[in-house]
């Protein structure tokens, strides 16, 4: 919400188009050829798709599960930048166990088991990516960013090399639904 503020930013909500291409892709046994074409398709339709959206220069997709693709995305999108928002792990669990999601998505936010063993999952993989992107991936702790919005939203806007400006900290003035 805070980045949509910006002229530049277009805030486009979670974005399923990757994941759900993504796991159309590893699905079947493909050759290296077809992967290749696969995701040079993906390409183009997310970029016609953002195109249909909006036209400024910045598209946020906050999908939580991009986490999983990011070495994919970095392939395909070379100039994206990540943003890793990390927050306790407690009250993120308790977050994902209490919402009723849609049929047939995030089942494993329905078992405390399974919630923490994703949680480790998401831990271990971006611990990975933190070493090989980390010049393309900037992490930011959410208890910071709620108690001092001004200097982490400052700190993100430098990282995107966005103008900051302290009215996008006003988010309830932003008209974009969330």
């Amino acid at each position: 919400q805070i980045l949509s503020g910006h002229s530049m930013v277009f805030g486009a909500g979670e974005l399923g188009i990757i994941n759900d291409e993504m796991e159309k892709i590893f699905l079947p046994d493909l050759k290296q050829d077809e992967f290749i074409k696969s995701i040079i398709k993906l390409r183009g339709n997310y970029i016609n798709f953002l195109s249909v959206i909006s036209n400024k220069a910045y598209v946020t997709d906050k999908l939580p599960l991009n986490f999983h693709w990011l070495g994919f995305i970095k392939l395909i999108f070379p100039n994206a930048k990540i943003i890793n928002i990390k927050r306790d792990p407690i009250a993120t669990a308790f977050s994902i166990y209490k919402t009723l999601f849609s049929e047939g998505t995030l089942e494993f936010s329905y078992d405390q088991d399974d919630i923490i063993s994703f949680y480790h999952l998401y831990k271990d993989i971006m611990k990975f990516w933190n070493g090989f992107i980390k010049n393309d991936m900037l992490n930011i702790n959410y208890d910071e960013l709620v108690n001092y919005p001004r200097d982490q939203a400052q700190v993100i806007f430098d990282y995107l090399n966005l103008s900051f400006d302290d009215r996008f900290l006003d988010i309830q003035n932003n008209k974009r639904s969330v």
